[in-house]
């Protein structure tokens, strides 16, 4: 009787955890699955680059279609590359390792090693390799210590390489994710092409020297293929704190009252700051500054005219609601913010205009696709806010990380 004992109390206790873990739902984005046309266009791409690198024909030798599809190189590349990878928090983040509880063996020339999940390409994706439905194989991702926090999953779920190959193969349905062998969420995944942005609500992030954060991703259930029990994953991907800016050519206003490009202050310079409270304007040095490309921009227009590119989570200071922003939990993390509002249409922010402080109400909000240079200043030797295009905005400096070591 003890070993049944023991095996139920097992049981019972897996179950209480498993109710007490928090359900993560996503919010969907774009569809992640290319288009026939760019598919094709892009395997023939692949085959002449392959023939020009092993040099059996040379740019001269390109047919006039070939030499079309050679000079679409970039925009293919883009078509077929899903992701932040170059425009995002990767150009300062990201895991150094990647690996996985099994994998399918090669088939055809395919790999479906653990590596493609993190690929950025449409085309591959990780196939587990167990007997099955693949329920309880898993993947692993691991951070070194002290890289940026880690504070969104993104989930590119099945083989995104075209929609037979997506629809033959599993899907997961949900996955148990756990911080350094500990669970912590059950992510519940839908079933289709898009991109699946889970926000997790805290910051994750190793900061002791020299030892990894592992983020675990294990398969609970599953959306049957109409063929394989292969279950893949295209991507897992991911987004955090640490690295949000402005884009270039936004206007600075200097502590004398002029205007200077983000792009060209220095350390040297000093802008003019204000206190947020009596709305008093002073003059504050720049401590420091950073450059970094980003993708999906979001552009913030004001009746008056005025209007601002800059990341979701980059905070304007309003009358109404304070700090504000278009993703308030990541502008939190900022140690000059003590809370923040969601941005929305009509809010009144605070601007500078004419050589006084004034206010002017938010007339429409845009997010922006395109890959730009962007700039900010994290930190000043006084107050936490300056004006960008006249609007007042927060400094980055960041609050201390949420551990997990």
């Amino acid at each position: 009787m003890k070993p049944i004992l023991i095996t139920l109390l097992s049981l019972f206790t897996f179950f209480a955890s498993q109710a007490q873990l928090k359900t993560l739902t996503p919010t969907f984005w774009a569809s992640a699955i290319p288009s026939e046309v760019d598919l094709k266009d892009y395997t023939v791409l692949l085959d002449i680059v392959h023939r020009l690198d092993k040099r059996e024909i040379s740019e001269e030798d390109l047919n006039s279609t070939e030499a079309a599809l050679y000079d679409r190189w970039d925009e293919l590349e883009d078509a077929m590359t899903i992701g932040g990878l170059g425009c995002s928090w990767y150009c300062g983040g990201g895991p150094h390792k990647i690996t996985a509880s099994s994998q399918l063996g090669p088939e055809k020339g395919f790999l479906y090693e653990p590596d493609n999940a993190h690929d950025f390409d449409a085309t591959t994706a990780w196939v587990e390799g167990a007997k099955g439905d693949g329920i309880g194989e898993f993947i692993t991702y691991h951070f070194m210590a002290n890289s940026p926090p880690v504070t969104k999953v993104e989930v590119y779920n099945g083989y995104l390489k075209d929609e037979n190959t997506w629809k033959v193969n599993g899907r997961v349905k949900k996955l148990k994710m756990y911080v350094d062998n500990v669970p912590f969420a059950i992510l519940e995944v839908a079933d289709n092409y898009n991109q699946q942005v889970f926000n997790l609500g805290t910051e994750l992030q190793s900061t002791v020297e020299g030892t990894d954060m592992e983020l675990k991703f294990e398969i609970l259930e599953v959306y049957p293929g109409t063929m394989y029990h292969d279950v893949a994953i295209s991507e897992i991907l991911f987004d955090g704190t640490g690295v949000h800016c402005f884009a270039k050519g936004t206007m600075i206003t200097m502590a004398d009252g002029s205007l200077k490009p983000i792009e060209t202050i220095t350390i040297q310079d000093s802008v003019l700051s204000l206190d947020i409270i009596t709305s008093q304007s002073f003059s504050a040095g720049v401590m420091e500054t950073t450059r970094i490309k980003h993708h999906n921009l979001v552009r913030i227009s004001l009746i008056n005219g005025a209007a601002i590119e800059l990341t979701s989570d980059h905070p304007v200071f309003t009358n109404n609601k304070g700090w504000a922003s278009l993703d308030p939990e990541a502008t939190k993390t900022y140690n000059n913010i003590d809370s923040a509002s969601m941005l929305e249409t009509m809010d009144e922010v605070v601007v500078y205009h004419e050589g006084r402080v004034v206010s002017a109400s938010v007339q429409k909000i845009e997010m922006l696709e395109s890959c730009q240079e962007t700039y900010s200043i994290l930190d000043l030797h006084r107050g936490n806010a300056f004006f960008a295009n006249g609007i007042v905005v927060g400094t980055e400096v960041l609050t201390q990380q949420v551990a997990t070591k």
